[in-house]
């Protein structure tokens, strides 16, 4: 008698495993993501600027199998202490992510598109600097609705008074899903 209750409990276990389904990505997400960046000033090697950086990321998924197309919005609060606090800077950027499921909780993706940095002093508007983007990271999923996300940035503005700046960032934060 005992054998029997062993073997329909293991056929259960086996069916409830075989059963299990892999992350649906698609749908609505934000987040808040927290880093740290390093802007290079090209015409002089060792002028970096290191900042720290709070974002929130809006976006949209489609997951088709394996693969997950999404589109994406920033706004980055940038803070330097190297610079007085009346200097205020803020980026918007749209990237479009293609990212790979790995097992059942787990994506990785790049990323891509452009920017523009917005910058203020004194309470007055310094200008705007358009930037292209290209990027890569890794989503965890905690939960049906919360994920935790790594990703990282490298980006390039053609001329920013008379020299060119690549900036290099790197984050982390938490991501809801609206699915």
């Amino acid at each position: 008698m005992r054998l029997a209750h062993l073997v329909v409990a293991a056929a259960a276990a086996f069916s409830f495993s075989t059963a299990a389904k892999a992350a649906d990505w698609t749908g609505f997400y934000a987040g808040v993501m927290g880093g740290a960046s390093a802007a290079t000033f090209l015409e002089c090697g060792d002028c970096v600027a290191n900042v720290t950086n709070i974002a929130k990321v809006v976006g949209y998924n489609w997951d088709n199998g394996d693969t997950v197309f999404g589109l994406e919005e920033w706004v980055i609060r940038s803070f330097n202490s190297e610079v007085p606090p009346d200097y205020f800077k803020l980026t918007w950027q749209k990237l479009a992510r293609f990212g790979w499921e790995i097992g059942d909780s787990a994506l990785i993706y790049v990323a891509g598109g452009g920017g523009v940095h917005a910058l203020w002093e004194l309470g007055e508007f310094e200008g705007a600097v358009f930037f292209a983007a290209a990027g890569a990271g890794a989503e965890f999923l905690v939960s049906d609705q919360l994920s935790l996300r790594v990703h990282g940035q490298f980006s390039y503005a053609p001329e920013v008074e008379g020299t060119a700046v690549s900036v290099a960032s790197i984050g982390a934060g938490v991501v809801f899903h609206f699915n």
